[in-house]
């Protein structure tokens, strides 16, 4: 419950800017608000040169990011904090890579270094809501967490980074209702819906906001690159406020404990060539007995 009433708070907005903000309409908002998602570490090693009689070596390191996700401005919780909303499934539970966030795609671009505050991929919930400190003026974008799904044929508008070239932003209407059936082969797409909006790999986290509204009402979770599929969205509403109150989720893996069970030994196949083996051992253990 804490967690859910400093969310809360965040999305509404109430700690204000040292200066008033110029007013945006929703797209540029939105856009505005939109952020690219990198994972990165710095990456160190020695490095072999040619030397006058032999070689020489180098100690350099260098910092290594990679373009992940797009996420989305929700709140703020001070001067220069920032709450974000993006998927849970941008994040790996471990290793050794960070998180950060940018305004744009770049080679190298200006990087706010992230905390997630929970997370969670699974087939409930698809949601990481993270934290970051940047001194740029965001408007947030205000999360609808109590209203149903959006209704087929609602229009909703989305801005992307996807394939990691540019800025995107689309809009497009909602083409299903909520998924009830499971898909083999496939991710479990049951409690999503499906979004006619332009977007590929790397556009997963990115806000579904109705322009009516002007609030999120769902992030896109996954693509199907090389067809005319629409996009399946993760919705807002109750689904994400059981998230946020739900203490089973976003949990961290333990660490694995002792060491992994010898593997099992599969069964003799059923043959006539297996029986004959089995016959002919069977007779050299009774020869030996006797």
């Amino acid at each position: 419950m804490k967690m859910l009433l400093t969310f809360a708070l965040l999305v509404a907005a109430v700690f204000s800017p040292t200066a008033p903000a110029k007013t945006l309409n929703i797209r540029e908002k939105l856009a505005h608000s939109t952020l690219v998602v990198y994972e990165g570490k710095q990456v160190c090693k020695w490095t072999e040169y040619p030397g006058f009689f032999d070689s020489d070596w180098e100690w350099g390191c260098e910092f290594k990011s990679r373009f992940t996700c797009t996420a989305t401005v929700i709140g703020r919780g001070s001067e220069t904090d920032y709450v974000a909303l993006t998927a849970g499934h941008c994040f790996k539970p471990e290793g050794e890579h960070a998180y950060y966030v940018a305004e744009e795609l770049a080679d190298h671009p200006v990087l706010h270094e992230i905390k997630i505050i929970k997370a969670e991929n699974d087939d409930r919930y698809d949601y990481a809501v993270i934290t970051f400190r940047s001194h740029t003026e965001f408007q947030p974008i205000e999360v609808d967490l109590t209203s149903p799904s959006p209704v087929s044929g609602t229009t909703l508008l989305n801005v992307n980074f996807a394939l990691g070239l540019t800025k995107q932003v689309v809009e497009g209407p909602v083409v299903s209702n909520i998924i009830t059936q499971p898909i083999e082969r496939m991710k479990p797409l049951v409690g999503r819906y499906l979004v006619a909006v332009g977007t590929g790999p790397g556009a997963s986290g990115s806000a579904l906001v109705n322009p009516v509204t002007g609030k999120i009402v769902g992030i896109v979770e996954i693509v199907f690159p090389a067809t005319q599929m629409p996009t399946a969205a993760m919705p807002t509403g109750k689904t994400l406020y059981n998230f946020l109150e739900d203490d089973s989720a976003g949990l961290k893996p333990r660490p694995p404990q002792g060491k992994p069970p010898e593997p099992s030994v599969p069964p003799t196949p059923d043959t006539l060539g297996s029986r004959i083996d089995k016959l002919l051992q069977d007779i050299l253990d009774w020869l030996k007995e006797n």
